[in-house]
């Protein structure tokens, strides 16, 4: 087939179930190759059809039914923790991010038990956003 544009595009027969692009349609052919002539079918959808040669055994109709593709992207931003972020600056900048020292890793043994046993969901979330810190 013809790239778009082309000043004298290559024309395709036709086959059941193509996809391809409106103009596209105007270089199809039919089963014996006479070029297809396009009407649009009297509803509200854009469908066009277009009769083709018969044959022997076979009367051929095409149609195209014109949809659009749409595809509806979702993007959900949520932050990094102090942590996350720490070793994504390390490892641009090429250096190591700094191990937890003893206390610091206490802290955060600390802060998960906490929020493991915590009484409330108040208490839960500060104690992990804390261990998420470090």
């Amino acid at each position: 087939m013809g790239s778009r544009g082309d000043e004298h595009p290559q024309l395709t027969q036709a086959e059941d179930g193509q996809v391809i692009f409106l103009d596209e349609a105007e270089q199809l052919v039919d089963n014996q190759g006479n070029k297809l002539e396009w009407t649009e079918i009297d509803d509200t959808s854009g469908a066009l059809t277009a009769d083709g040669t018969d044959t022997e055994f076979y009367t051929y109709v095409y149609s195209i039914s014109p949809e659009r593709q749409k595809a509806k992207v979702t993007m959900v931003k949520t932050p990094k923790s102090d942590k996350e972020v720490a070793k994504a600056k390390a490892k641009l900048n090429g250096t190591e991010v700094p191990k937890a020292s003893k206390d610091e890793q206490k802290a955060i043994k600390d802060a998960e038990e906490v929020a493991k046993y915590a009484p409330n969901e108040k208490t839960k979330k500060e104690a992990q956003s804390i261990s998420k810190t470090y």
